[in-house]
């Protein structure tokens, strides 16, 4: 480069290598389809690369014993199951 004055004019530049930005997510499920790890490449406020880890773990099945008495005859034997999953409510009757 030539100078205002004509003469070599040096110029250097110095450019800093901005960290990327990497975060992990630990979340929960009891849907085996949403269980798994996911990597997601995003743009951070600095215009760089923030890597994003989900990793979604599956909970173990929730199974209950619950053991009732009854002076009632017609009650011995019967049982009444509610499961409530994504707001919907699941109801089973029977006689065992």
């Amino acid at each position: 480069m030539v100078a205002f004055n004509g003469c070599d004019s040096i110029l250097t530049t110095i450019t800093t290598l901005l960290p990327e930005s990497t975060n992990t997510l630990n979340l929960t499920t009891c849907d085996p389809l949403q269980a798994g790890t996911t990597i997601d490449t995003l743009v951070a406020f600095n215009g760089c690369d923030s890597i994003l880890t989900t990793i979604t773990t599956l909970l173990p099945e929730s199974t209950n014993t619950l053991n009732l008495t009854t002076c009632d005859p017609l009650q011995a034997g019967t049982t009444i199951d509610t499961l409530v999953f994504d707001d919907h409510h699941y109801i089973t009757t029977g006689i065992y």
